[in-house]
């Protein structure tokens, strides 16, 4: 139940947002709004009020189906009388009006989520330590001597200046900033063990080419958190196999366990039955055999084992000055857009870019567990999902925002506007194009589903 309040009052909160964008600016620019609709279908409340300076007015509206929403505006065509004063409606304004009319929702969008990034960053929440858990084997980071338990305390791209890290947070968002344009990496670590520091390089020119996933091939992964078996589902993989809650991993296969990404890798990878030694109450040491099974079956089986792996890791509140949040606020934006932009991209030039595409349950899956982390994750996806609903609506596919501003382009150039055939034309491509996506996003929840 919570997952699925959490999920329609941030979809209800981001399309109010984005409608009252171009609400907003007809109203400056005195353009007479007929309906301001959230959701789609049989209105379940209405309400209506006179437009300020104008006769018109405006009926407010939510309805049954909370999957978007729209404001229209009065045209020549709206009451019938061709004979009544055309100068408040939408086709009569000059081209700046309506290209900036349109714009408004999705920038609005940018804005809203910049505001709730800042007032984060002001307030302060709880984060995780940027101590890092153990590297995949192979990569840049395991090349690099980094370990289970470090500390990032401090980090520099291409020899340049010392950033220093409080977060794990902080520590992804610039890893994932720099990362496609940096040749080189400096970290300063410290250990959790002994408090040693020590300097360790990476050579980021072997991530070139790297597309989908840069992080992980880095290897720079965490929050660390202790090898412990944190729940077991009853009659899944591990209880049978013996697992309690509490217990601890002490090697798999022989091979050593320091920390939780340890047992995950090895669950995800495993060919058949594994042998772990497991450490309980502190004292009984024993083995287990376990043999991960699939969660589903064709593209997306993942292997599992029915238990909530690691323990809760370490936090430390951070806030920020005045200046300073505006400024973070202002990089997540910039680096938000370019990770949707890029990860849209990929949905067409890599060959499983369609899997990461995710629908309504998967968005309510990620609301839910965010509202159960508290209100600073909770808006924190809030301000994700405003971001991501704003880049999209400026994708030039017709009937989107962002179609239309391409139609307004075509007029600035060429001096008149797109004609009603071809906009009727585009607009069943553009149909066709976004009709397409929401089965994608639809099928991939499915296969989510039974995963």
């Amino acid at each position: 139940m919570t997952t699925w309040i959490a999920f329609f009052f941030a979809l209800l909160l981001v399309i109010f947002v984005h409608e009252l964008g171009h609400y907003l600016l007809a109203l400056y620019w005195r353009v007479s709004v007929l309906r301001f609709s959230i959701g789609f279908g049989r209105p379940l409340f209405i309400w209506k009020s006179i437009q300020p300076g104008l006769q018109t007015g405006t009926e407010f509206s939510i309805n049954t189906i909370p999957l978007g929403g729209y404001v229209k505006f009065k045209s020549a065509q709206s009451n019938g009388d061709e004979k009544q004063d055309t100068k408040h409606t939408f086709q009569s304004q000059p081209l700046l009006v309506r290209t900036s009319i349109v714009f408004a929702g999705p920038l609005i969008n940018l804005v809203f989520a910049f505001l709730i990034y800042a007032i984060l960053n002001w307030t302060g929440y709880e984060r995780h330590l940027p101590v890092l858990s153990e590297p995949p084997p192979a990569s840049l980071a395991d090349q690099a001597g980094l370990l289970s338990g470090d500390m990032v305390t401090k980090i520099s791209f291409n020899h340049g200046r010392w950033q220093s890290i409080e977060s794990m947070d902080q520590l992804q968002w610039l890893l994932l900033s720099e990362l496609q344009e940096a040749k080189h990496l400096k970290l300063v670590l410290k250990s959790s063990y002994t408090g040693d520091l020590r300097i360790a390089e990476i050579n980021l020119l072997h991530l070139k080419g790297e597309n989908i996933d840069p992080i992980n091939s880095l290897g720079i992964l965490g929050p660390r958190r202790d090898p412990l078996i944190a729940n077991v589902l009853s009659g899944g993989v591990a209880s049978k196999a013996g697992l309690l809650s509490g217990d601890r991993v002490l090697s798999i296969d022989g091979q050593k366990i320091v920390d939780a990404a340890q047992i995950i890798r090895s669950v995800r990878s495993a060919t058949g039955e594994q042998n772990w030694e497991i450490l309980r109450s502190g004292k009984d040491r024993f083995n287990i055999s376990i043999t991960p099974q699939n969660s589903s079956n064709g593209a997306y089986a993942v292997k599992k084992i029915d238990a909530v792996i690691g323990n809760a890791s370490a936090t430390t509140l951070v806030a920020d000055g005045f200046m300073t949040g505006l400024g973070n606020a202002a990089s997540k934006v910039m680096l938000q857009i370019k990770l949707t932009l890029t990860g849209f991209l990929k949905t067409f030039y890599t060959a499983d870019g369609w899997k990461q595409l995710g629908g309504p349950l998967y968005i309510a899956d990620i609301a839910g567990k965010s509202a159960t982390e508290g209100l600073h994750r909770y808006f924190g996806f809030i301000a994700i999902f405003s971001l991501s609903i704003g880049i999209l609506n400026l994708l030039p596919i017709p009937l989107l925002d962002g179609g239309h501003l391409v139609y307004y382009l075509w007029e600035a150039l060429y001096g008149k506007p797109v004609s009603a055939l071809w906009q009727e034309r585009l607009g069943i491509m553009g149909m066709v194009i976004i009709f397409s996506l929401v089965f994608l996003t639809f099928f991939n929840d499915f296969l989510r589903w039974f995963r």
